[in-house]
């Protein structure tokens, strides 16, 4: 069924269930501290800047847009957002990445349909 400017209201459903659930497992982890040794490692041995994630290019967003359909929140996957938010000027907390990933999504949340195939006819 189409909903609303050409999307597939099935397909939207399956997003929207596929991101709450991704999102909820990293709310979780960021309470409880997850982060925190990510973090300690990222300062110890930091990701050369060309090394980094942009998740607004292809390889990223097909690694983010897996993550959120298969409920991915392993440490491979954490450790390459902590590595996109470093700076030298500060270091965030816990719950200052998960509201990082969550801006990320939020950001890319068209392309991340688009791959849930929520739009047709595009």
């Amino acid at each position: 069924m189409l909903g609303i400017r050409g999307a597939d209201v099935g397909r939207r459903e399956v997003w929207l269930a596929a991101r709450t659930a991704w999102d909820h497992k990293l709310m979780v982890a960021a309470r409880v501290g997850v982060f925190d040794e990510l973090l300690a490692q990222e300062q110890r041995d930091r990701t050369p800047w060309q090394d980094r994630p942009v998740w607004s290019k292809d390889k990223w967003l097909d690694i983010l847009y897996k993550a959120i359909k298969d409920g991915d929140c392993s440490a491979d996957l954490l450790r390459m957002f902590v590595a996109s938010e470093w700076s030298s000027w500060g270091r965030p907390t816990s719950m200052q990445m998960y509201k990082h990933i969550r801006m990320i999504v939020h950001l890319q949340h068209t392309e991340l349909q688009e791959r849930f195939g929520v739009f047709t006819g595009r």
